[in-house]
């Protein structure tokens, strides 16, 4: 199953970006790239939720320390992988075997992860909305 990275599910902590749930081509070209030092700041060791149109897509956690993170998409699936950053371009190397790559961008307060195709936009845009100390509820599945 391809996934467009984002992140995951129910870790419903108070917004911290405002409510502009979409970007399209002209916020777009008018967004700020968020440079590599700026986004370990905002994420290590952190859980981020991402929305697209306003649903719950996914929960990302970023490792305290180096580039390990785990992504639990809204259906319970999770994954881990490491993530590297290029010619403004987040790529992120699924222990599956999948890489999928993401402009993340700031317009204004809102910050969003763009699906990215070479050097074009792809697919459905993210919105973080929330960011977070709760790690990631992902693990073998319970059974009686």
């Amino acid at each position: 199953m391809k996934v467009t990275i984002a992140l995951i599910l129910g870790l419903l902590t108070a917004p911290v970006f405002s409510a502009a749930q979409s970007l399209d081509d002209k916020r777009l070209d008018k967004a700020r790239d968020i440079s590599l030092q700026e986004w370990r700041a905002l994420a290590q060791g952190r859980t981020l939720t991402y929305r697209i149109s306003g649903d719950l897509w996914a929960l990302e956690r970023y490792a305290s320390s180096g580039n390990r993170v785990m992504i639990q998409i809204a259906d319970g699936e999770c994954m881990e992988g490491v993530w590297t950053h290029e010619n403004n371009q987040f790529c992120f190397a699924w222990d599956s075997g999948e890489l999928s790559c993401f402009r993340h961008v700031r317009q204004g307060e809102d910050i969003f992860v763009v699906p990215m195709q070479g050097d074009q936009p792809s697919g459905s845009v993210q919105m973080m909305t929330s960011i977070s100390d709760t790690p990631l509820a992902c693990g073998p599945a319970v059974t009686s």
